[in-house]
C-alpha cells in the first residue's frame, strides 16, 4: 500500500511514525497534511543500507585531513544497529 501512495504508522520506542514512500509526491503532500506541518519543514528518511544513503543525500562527509578515520567505514565497522546520521540531503523532486 505504501508503493501505492498510502501513508502508514511504524512503531518507535517513544512516538508512532508516520511514513510514506519518498518518491511519491501525492504521499509526501499527504504526510505533511496529516502531520499539520509546513513543506518547508525537514523530515527524517529511513534508509534500507548504506547504498540507499548515497540515492537520497550528499553521502557521510569525507576527512581530508591526515589520521582522521573515515566517517563511513567507522559507522560500518562499529555500529551493529541503526544509526542516525544528520546528512545533508540533495533536493528531491518526485
Amino acid at each position: 500500500m505504501i508503493k501505492d501512495g498510502a501513508v502508514g504508522i511504524l512503531p518507535t520506542d517513544s512516538y508512532p511514525a508516520l511514513v510514506c514512500d519518498l518518491e511519491s509526491r501525492t504521499a509526501v503532500q499527504l504526510l505533511y497534511e496529516l502531520k499539520g506541518a509546513s513543506a518547508s519543514k525537514k523530515l527524517s528518511i529511513l534508509c534500507r543500507n548504506f547504498s540507499d544513503i548515497s540515492t537520497y543525500t550528499l553521502g557521510f562527509p569525507v576527512s581530508s585531513a591526515p589520521g582522521q578515520p573515515n566517517f563511513f567505514q567507522h559507522c560500518k565497522t562499529n555500529f551493529t544497529g541503526p544509526i542516525y546520521p544528520h546528512l545533508t540531503s540533495e533536493q528531491i523532486s518526485a
